[in-house]
């Protein structure tokens, strides 16, 4: 059963990748870029943070900083060559100077919603909302309050989001860094620390209430993980709804 209704035309170009050393002006213009679409961008700051989560994440795009990245001109043309990492885009940022490197795009601050055209993920207020399942949103609600979380609580709605993403597309599994913490952080406008901070604090909360309870589910003295409380959750929901 999907829980979000994809509408014809918006392609699953959603995942970005923005290799930049601590250029907030950019990171905060291309968050209000992106904040109505469904595209979604995680950070790297160097070179070995960049390639980790390249091959992790597996972006649909990359942009390079050129303001504050030096990487040699060589090898930022292989990136251009996309059937290399499978790349919809490749986009150079840079306030002075275009990249001269043929087959990226080169953007600037006038420019950022050209990361919205290579994916044709354009402002949802030009194209069809994706609808969530109210039934199923209204049961994971109904779920997390019976089991103890507490609405109050941040961690309370990721968890909820976590959910309802995972039983539209289980692909979110696999990845719990490189995929489903940085698409909350995008959605939400924090941090992927804060994200992952704020789900655990609300499992911490319930464990404390419910302690012998819940050592009983997980046969362990110790709180379970995010990922441990998620699976167990999607398993209860893919039962009731099946």
């Amino acid at each position: 059963m999907s829980t979000i209704q994809q509408k014809k035309g918006v392609m699953d170009c959603q995942n970005g990748l923005l290799f930049s050393n601590k250029n907030f002006e950019l990171s905060f213009n291309l968050s209000k870029t992106i904040k109505s679409s469904n595209i979604y961008v995680t950070y790297a700051k160097d070179y070995d943070e960049f390639f980790t989560k390249l091959m992790s994440f597996k972006p649909d795009f990359v942009i390079f900083d050129l303001d504050t990245i030096n990487l040699p001109f060589d090898m930022l043309k292989t990136f251009v060559n996309k059937k290399v990492f499978n790349l919809k885009g490749v986009f150079f940022f840079s306030t002075k100077n275009n990249s001269g490197i043929v087959g990226g795009i080169d953007i600037d601050y006038s420019n950022l919603e050209k990361v919205l055209d290579v994916c044709d993920c354009q402002n949802y207020e030009n194209k069809p909302e994706l609808k969530k399942d109210e039934q199923l949103s209204s049961k994971i609600t109904k779920m997390l309050i019976g089991y103890g979380f507490s609405t109050k609580h941040l961690g309370f709605a990721y968890i909820k989001e976590i959910l309802i993403d995972i039983l539209g597309d289980n692909s979110a599994l696999k990845s719990f860094n490189g995929n489903v913490y940085p698409k909350l952080a995008c959605r939400y406008s924090a941090s992927v620390a804060s994200v992952e901070r704020n789900i655990r604090n609300a499992i911490t909360y319930v464990y404390k209430k419910r302690k012998e309870q819940i050592d009983k589910v997980f046969q362990k003295h110790k709180s379970p993980s995010i990922r441990e409380v998620v699976f167990y959750l999607v398993d209860l929901l893919i039962v009731d709804v099946a």
